[in-house]
């Protein structure tokens, strides 16, 4: 059930004084289309027009979509083209969380393998791009971060040598007043060390949506179309561009449209379940731990995914068994093992 906000009215005071008013209370499903273009607004034949769905209640939510980011679409030309074995490509991502900050994902292959991630960012970084394109249109609401912290949606940057990687590079977004507050805009900046980018018609915001110093705006993503339903303003077409750096040509566009959109979901859960046979999982929760790890890769094998406790644990072992059997470097020496 939708529940309006019905801030300044006595009706909501009502509401919160005997218990039962709450900012959630939401849940919508969406399925659509995602078609990305070369330079010139063209279909790009690399970049076949995928499917998605999304699901959402509250602050959960899960996209479930075909497998093909850049590189995986390539693989599938040669497929087409009889230079492999299409098995041995992903087929599906499924993407969910259920607590706003942990991210899990599954991506399964046309032989019946998978691989499973964890991450604990709140959005999904590590699987596929289209996801985070699909994300950023209909459940970055739940991101609790700074838009800084966003990854790159796509390729983002093309031209000269940066002075920051993308991920260290300034983002902004604008939501909507209405709930669930999605973005309507987020900008992408770049920085050249060595160049000054050229103001360009890309720039068209003020404030923090616009270059600063030796900012240029180096892609954006723009809520075209929306609907309101139950209370609840949601985009029906959203556009990702990519300009150049100096003329402000569109580089790169995608475009996502939605087919079909109603109000409540049939998800009793948004975490992807485990294959029963077991499967490879990559765990990116620690990336900002200290000391910093980029990774652990382990096998799950019962069904359930491994708490960040129960990853950590797998990680020191690691550790360890990295140092070798010979010792472990203790204070004031070391203790063979």
């Amino acid at each position: 059930m939708v529940v309006p906000v019905l801030e300044h009215s006595w009706l909501a005071l009502v509401f919160l004084m005997v218990g039962t008013w709450t900012t959630l209370g939401f849940e919508f499903e969406v399925e659509g289309d995602l078609t990305q273009f070369e330079p010139g607004v063209r279909p790009n034949s690399n970049f076949s027009c995928q499917t998605f769905s999304v699901a959402v209640r509250d602050s959960q939510w899960q996209i479930r979509m075909p497998a093909l980011s850049t590189m995986e679409n390539l693989a599938s030309q040669a497929v087409v083209e009889g230079r492999t074995n299409s098995s041995s490509f992903p087929q599906e991502v499924v993407i969910g969380t259920s607590n706003n900050a942990e991210v899990y994902a599954m991506r399964t292959y046309g032989n019946g393998a998978a691989w499973g991630y964890v991450e604990s960012n709140g959005y999904p970084r590590e699987v596929d791009s289209s996801a985070r394109f699909a994300w950023i249109g209909l459940c970055a609401h739940c991101y609790q971060g700074q838009p800084t912290n966003l990854p790159p949606l796509f390729l983002e940057l093309i031209g000269p040598t940066p002075e920051d990687s993308p991920d260290q590079q300034r983002r902004a977004w604008a939501k909507f007043a209405e709930p669930p507050h999605l973005p309507y805009l987020t900008v992408f900046f770049g920085v050249f060390r060595n160049f000054r980018a050229s103001r360009t018609a890309a720039d068209w915001e003020s404030g923090s949506l616009a270059p600063l110093g030796r900012e240029f705006t180096n892609a954006c993503v723009r809520v075209l179309e929306t609907t309101n339903l139950g209370g609840l303003t949601l985009p029906t077409r959203w556009v990702y561009e990519k300009y150049h750096w100096q003329s402000g040509r569109v580089m790169h566009r995608a475009e996502a449209a939605v087919r079909s959109i109603r109000l409540g979901t049939s998800l009793a859960g948004f975490v992807p379940d485990l294959p029963p046979s077991g499967c490879p999982v990559l765990d990116y929760r620690f990336r900002s731990a200290n000391p910093a790890v980029s990774q652990v890769g382990y096998w799950i094998r019962d069904g359930h995914w491994k708490s960040a406790d129960e990853a950590r644990e797998i990680q020191k072992k690691q550790d360890l068994d990295r140092r070798g059997p010979a010792q472990v470097t203790l204070r004031g020496g070391t203790l063979g093992r």
